[in-house]
């Protein structure tokens, strides 16, 4: 069993992560308010409207 990762699994993961966010927030601005995934889309949907005060 690995105990601890190697930083390059670290690094490509937070790189993976960032793009999919990124992917959302584009899609919710770009295309009507629509989610473009279930659940990160929906988080990304939460975390805009408390960004914009609602």
């Amino acid at each position: 069993m690995i105990n601890k990762f190697p930083a390059w699994i670290k690094i490509g993961g937070d790189f993976l992560t960032f793009i999919a966010g990124s992917i959302n927030v584009i899609g919710l601005l770009g295309f009507e308010h629509q989610a473009i995934s279930h659940l990160t889309g929906v988080s990304s949907f939460i975390g805009f409207e408390v960004a914009k005060g609602n």
